[in-house]
């Protein structure tokens, strides 16, 4: 992944945990880095309920911020868990 599509995605994601922590994590006294950090990330089973309980909430770009962290955890772990550490 380029430094531009890497950077991309990382706003992309951004936007879409400030939704989720503005609607379902205020809800659920929760923060999408708290769930994020909790999540087995080996799991599909997990990640795609995870995903499918952030769609039936329609918070928009789920979709993209879900990937990018499956992605970014099966590709490279201390990437992956310095973004987690960066997570407001």
């Amino acid at each position: 992944m380029s430094d531009e599509k890497y950077d991309e995605n990382i706003e992309a994601m951004n936007a879409f945990i400030e939704k989720f922590d503005e609607g379902e994590g205020k809800e659920n006294d929760v923060t999408f880095k708290a769930v994020a950090s909790n999540l087995d990330w080996n799991s599909d089973d997990d990640v795609k309920a995870f995903f499918e309980h952030c769609e039936s909430k329609e918070i928009e770009g789920a979709k993209d911020a879900i990937a990018f962290l499956y992605f970014m955890h099966g590709e490279n772990e201390e990437k992956f868990d310095k973004i987690l550490e960066d997570m407001k």
